[in-house]
């Protein structure tokens, strides 16, 4: 199983004597942990039993690892883009996302797409207005020369 760090922003939020102080974190997502204990009921009509708190682990830019309640934990990624939630529009969002991916790492897409540019480009005669070298342009990235 491989670990995935994921970088993340904590909202504190305390009370003191001059109203409430919000301090903000960044840092990395490590993991979920759960916390189980026995409450035992001190007054009356208080409720006990088996109780549990969820926490996210999250090492800060200072180095130092803590515990922070789940409505304090923003992601700054965007994992929810990779799943599915409705059906509209989601092959298209998602081709779109694989092609961005693949160019966004310079690798053999991103060179076939610069050279398709640069040879349509070469092929538009001087004077032309910008919105026609666009559409040209488009034209050759999906073939219609």
């Amino acid at each position: 199983m491989k670990i995935e760090y994921r970088p993340c922003r904590i909202t504190v939020k305390e009370r003191t004597k001059y109203g409430t102080s919000v301090t903000l974190h960044e840092g990395l997502f490590h993991c979920w942990a759960f916390e189980q204990w026995v409450h035992t009921p001190l007054m009356r009509d208080e409720v006990g039993g088996q109780m549990q708190s969820t926490y996210g682990i999250i090492e800060l830019r200072t180095g130092e690892v803590r515990m922070f309640s789940p409505d304090q934990i923003q992601f700054l990624d965007s994992k929810s883009d990779e799943y599915v939630f409705t059906e509209a529009n989601h092959p298209i969002r998602q081709a779109i996302t694989v092609v961005r991916d693949e160019l966004l790492k310079h690798g053999d897409l991103y060179d076939g797409f610069l050279a398709s540019i640069s040879g349509t480009l070469k092929k538009i005669p001087a004077g032309i207005g910008l919105y026609d070298v666009a559409e040209k342009i488009l034209d050759g990235l999906i073939g219609e020369e």
